[in-house]
């Protein structure tokens, strides 16, 4: 849900300096840039928001949907797939609706008001998210790739004084072998995953 309060905060700041000639940059005489001071630091903040709010949304979507459905239920496993097709068929609705309708809102009627029908969809959609929330299944997070990592990582450390075996197949497949004692210890896939 933060990720949407930022995109919310980005195009706000954006439909501000939008709809404000005051708040536009100074016309550019064959300057690389013409985004100095204040104004500069509001149009960059807002597409920063922007950029990280829907990023986060985008990424967030498909895995907090997909966990409202029980796979290992017949009907659920047809839900998924379901719901999968039409987040795709509503995304790709909005962005054809997108790029033409408020486009031409945009440069027909004024910048601002195009920002305006993204920043009213965009709160929209996220009070319906806001307002399901009591409903959703969520899952406890599981271990993190940053854990995953940081163990394989102190494995590595743990093992790097084995012996490696004679045939590298070893360390792909796993063995029955246990060690018998720590002086006659080889590296092999088993081992890997003791921290």
């Amino acid at each position: 849900m933060e990720v949407t309060t930022l995109q919310l905060q980005g195009l706000i700041l954006i439909t501000i300096q939008a709809r404000y000639p005051s708040l536009y940059p100074k016309p550019c005489n064959n300057k690389s840039s013409c985004m100095e001071g204040g104004i500069g630091v509001l149009f960059y903040t807002s597409l920063y928001l922007l950029a990280l709010g829907s990023g986060g949304m985008r990424g967030a979507l498909p895995a907090l949907g997909a966990e409202q459905f029980n796979r290992k239920d017949p009907e659920e496993a047809k839900a998924l797939a379901s719901y999968f097709n039409g987040l795709m068929l509503s995304t790709t609705i909005g962005s054809s609706v997108g790029v033409t309708g408020i486009v031409w809102v945009s440069t027909n009627k004024g910048w601002w008001k195009g920002f305006v029908i993204g920043l009213v969809t965009t709160f929209v959609g996220f009070a319906v998210l806001s307002l399901g929330k009591p409903f959703y299944r969520l899952q406890a997070p599981g271990d993190g790739p940053i854990i995953r990592v940081a163990q394989v990582i102190a494995a590595a450390f743990k093992n790097r004084k084995l012996v490696l075996p004679e045939d590298s197949d070893e360390l792909t497949k796993p063995t029955k072998k246990k060690w018998v004692r720590p002086s006659q210890k080889s590296l092999t896939q088993n081992n890997l995953g003791d921290v």
